[in-house]
């Protein structure tokens, strides 16, 4: 799918169930998600899709949580590079 993906809905889980919190509060790879992100040639925007009432995070939390994420620093390993 990646290069057809254009937008993304991002947020982490825990794996069992759909839970909506912010991205480092569950168990996603990020570094590999953004990674994969990254290469997604149609991509045009992240949709922030973390609940912040049900979650307890705030907005600024969110805002600059995905900021960190668009700073992750791919590292390839030598068959991909």
């Amino acid at each position: 799918m990646l290069p057809s993906v254009t937008t993304c809905h991002l947020h982490d889980n825990n794996g069992l169930w759909d839970e909506h919190v912010l991205p480092g509060r569950g168990n996603v790879d990020w570094p590999h998600v953004i990674g994969l992100l990254k290469k997604a040639p149609r991509l045009k925007c992240f949709q922030n899709e973390v609940i912040p009432v049900r979650t307890g995070a705030s907005i600024a939390e969110v805002c600059k949580t995905f900021n960190a994420l668009l700073e992750v620093q791919v590292h390839h390993t030598r068959s991909e590079a």
